[in-house]
């Protein structure tokens, strides 16, 4: 169940990598108006957000492939690791939109 878990972190890692690259007032604001030793935490902030979700919805019995106990806290941890993985290597796949002329 833990291949669950990690799909679904790791498809809220791409799709967080690619509203931050493409949704236009969002990305105006990671990479224009936050000072770029900020961005990594935002992005790391944003994976223990989706991380502990996850987690607590595996522990309301919401979703499977988690529980609360030991095996649960790996699989937040594996789930985690999805997470920055996906986002990661869709930030550097993915293809950059040209800057603007002023």
């Amino acid at each position: 169940m833990n291949d669950l878990l990690q799909l679904i972190s790791g498809a809220f890692g791409l799709l967080v990598s690619l509203i931050f690259s493409y949704a236009p007032k969002i990305k105006e604001w990671y990479y224009q108006k936050l000072d770029p030793q900020y961005r990594g935490l935002v992005m790391v902030g944003m994976s223990v957000v989706v991380a502990l979700a996850l987690f607590g919805l595996g522990c309301a019995d919401v979703i499977s492939g988690t529980t609360c106990d030991k095996q649960g806290a790996l699989a937040l941890v594996q789930a985690w690791i999805a997470f920055l993985v996906a986002n990661q290597a869709t930030y550097l796949l993915a293809p950059k939109s040209p800057a603007k002329i002023n």
